[in-house]
């Protein structure tokens, strides 16, 4: 008995080690895993299952479950495809570095929902979600056999899906329905996304209609084999209802398919860009055509091309993706064309627009990022500072700017009190500004500062309190401490003065009034005033009156009867005092002699 139950656990330990190899133990989930959500901003989960290579189903009916990818992991093999099934509400990040690698394709289908988030938006890092080796009649990503897509989102990440070939170019859709299924509902936010289909590459599958595909942002490139639309329907299909507001997007279809649209044998279905569309579109062709439509309910807006031949819709487009004018197409921005509004295109801070073809333009472009290749009208930032600027400027959205290559005119401000107007300071030291502060707008962003100085009033520090007789022809010089080069003009009693009354010349400033002009001045106080760009000296000077006959002198005495006084001697001494003087001489004279002869005739 002992021995049989030795037996039994014996039998029983050997039968739990045989199966271990098969065993799978769920790795411990991650913590705090970040990704960028539909608008491009870093959210945190909390925790999230790690994928690895046996995980077939994903999620759980009516729940929402999160995992990552981290590192490489395989699904299923090219010999062994594995699809995997998506249950519930299922929210998959894409590490940086990673690469999920599904042979099989992956299940989504009626309510249940896949969203695909990234962790970064440099393609050079983002995760990778390749979709391969699918079932002839299944999307890459979304239904199967006569199945509807389900809820697929994609917000991030490098994604690429191609759907199963039946042969004679039918079978699933890239991203969307399988065969004879329609796309469910496709929504792409961001990522790159490269969708091909033997049903259409997003959308419907062989005969199945586009569904409800919605696309926002990121780089696509939609590709259906045979007569599949590269976005809309299957053949057979009709393009259901798309709308394409911002991203890049390429849509082809190998023979007959839309671009963008129905199957060769499809309805259109509708294709809108919304009235803020700033997406670059690249179609072989577009179903519906009514937003091209004068008077249009809902016009196409955007960079669109159709074939080779691509317009700017709408009255300001900023494409949302940097993009390249391949060189066998031509862009036209022309104004006055018949079905849109638009003269201006504007690139933004960090944007690229690249020219390898044709570019026509009759309108405006707004570089704030980087242009390259050849146009015309280039509009760059043009930033003043303390200043005003004319010629070949415009102003978008309150901001200044000018044309590359033409003439620019610069005006400074009124400078604060105290200071003055001094020099001009540029952003990029190959741009000089020359005389009447004009240069040439360069092809790049340029700021202009215009530099103050503080002013110090100049004084008149030679000449001061010179006084000549009204009549007198005599230079007067007057010297101010202003620098030569900052002279304006000369003013008298606060009148501008006529160059030709006075010269000027450096040591700092000196002025001199010419005699001429002097003798013309009237009696009084006068004020001259040497004008500086730095401000104004003055000071005063006296014409006094001219003596005239007859007329009564500070002593009271009558100048005129000391003129003829001084005509009739040639002198202008006291005669009555000289007669005085000699009368009393005489008198002295007489006296002494009478007193002699007495004295004599006593003895």
């Amino acid at each position: 008995m002992k021995k049989r139950r030795l037996l039994s656990i014996v039998l029983s330990l050997c039968m739990v080690l045989a199966l271990m190899p098969q065993m799978v133990f769920a790795a411990d989930p991650a913590t705090n895993v970040p990704y960028l959500d539909a608008s491009g901003v870093q959210q945190i989960c909390g925790s999230a299952a790690v994928v690895n290579g046996d995980d077939t189903i994903w999620g759980t009916d009516g729940q929402t479950t999160w995992y990552v990818v981290q590192g490489d992991v395989t699904i299923g093999t090219s010999d062994v495809p594995q699809r995997v099934t998506v249950k519930g509400d299922v929210h998959l990040t894409l590490a940086d570095g990673c690469v999920l690698t599904v042979n099989g394709g992956i299940k989504v289908i009626g309510s249940n929902s896949l969203t695909i988030y990234a962790q970064s938006i440099d393609e050079a890092t983002m995760g990778k979600l390749i979709v391969q080796n699918v079932s002839k009649y299944d999307a890459g990503i979304g239904g199967g056999y006569e199945e509807n897509g389900g809820n697929i989102t994609i917000n991030g990440g490098t994604v690429k899906a191609e759907g199963g070939n039946t042969g004679y170019h039918s079978g699933g859709a890239g991203i969307g329905g399988g065969y004879y299924g329609s796309g469910g509902n496709i929504t792409i936010n961001g990522g790159v996304v490269n969708a091909t289909g033997h049903g259409a590459g997003i959308g419907g599958g062989y005969r199945g209609s586009g569904g409800n595909i919605t696309i926002s942002g990121g780089t696509i490139e939609a590709f259906g084999n045979g007569e599949n639309a590269g976005i809309g329907g299957g053949y057979y299909g009709n393009g259901g209802s798309i709308t394409i507001t911002g991203g890049k997007v390429t849509a082809t279809s190998e023979k007959w398919g839309a671009g963008i649209g129905g199957g060769s044998a499809g309805y259109n279905g509708t294709f809108q860009t919304n009235n803020n569309g700033n997406a670059v579109i690249f179609a072989k062709s577009i179903s519906d055509r009514s937003g091209k439509e004068e008077n249009a309910a809902n016009p196409w807006h955007g960079v669109i091309f159709e074939g080779n031949s691509g317009l700017i819709y709408g009255n300001t487009v900023t494409p949302s993706e940097n993009f390249t004018i391949p060189n066998d197409k031509t862009l036209i921005i022309d104004k006055g064309h018949t079905l849109v509004n638009n003269n201006t295109i504007v690139i933004e801070d960090g944007g690229t627009l690249t020219n390898n073809g044709t570019l026509t333009n009759n309108g405006k472009i707004y570089v704030d990022g980087t242009f390259t290749g050849t146009a015309n009208n280039l509009y760059y930032p043009l930033s003043l500072v303390n200043a005003t600027a004319s010629g070949d400027t415009s102003e978008y959205n309150s901001k200044n700017y000018g044309r590359a290559e033409s003439d620019i005119t610069l005006t400074p401000d009124t400078p604060p009190t105290g200071y003055r107007f001094d020099s001009w300071e540029v952003s990029d030291t190959a741009v000089t500004i020359g005389e009447n502060n004009k240069f040439t707008m360069p092809s790049a962003a340029l700021t202009v500062t215009a530099q103050w100085k503080e002013v110090i009033p100049p004084e008149i520090i030679e000449g001061t309190g010179q006084t000549i007789t009204a009549g007198e022809k005599k230079a007067l010089s007057f010297t101010s401490n202003a620098d030569f080069k900052e002279f304006c003009e000369v003013q008298l009693d606060g009148e501008t003065l006529d160059d030709k009354n006075y010269t000027v010349e450096e040591g700092s400033t000196v002025v001199t009034l010419n005699a001429d002009y002097v003798a013309t001045l009237p009696a009084g106080e006068h004020t001259i005033g040497i004008v500086s760009e730095s401000g104004t000296a003055e000071t005063t000077f006296t014409v006094a009156k001219k003596a005239a006959p007859g007329a009564t002198d500070d002593s009271g005495n009558d100048s005129k009867a000391d003129a003829e006084d001084s005509a009739k001697t040639g002198d202008n001494t006291n005669l009555a005092l000289w007669l005085a003087l000699m009368l009393l001489s005489g008198a002295g004279i007489t006296g002494t002699a009478v007193y002699t002869r007495r004295k004599r005739t006593n003895e």
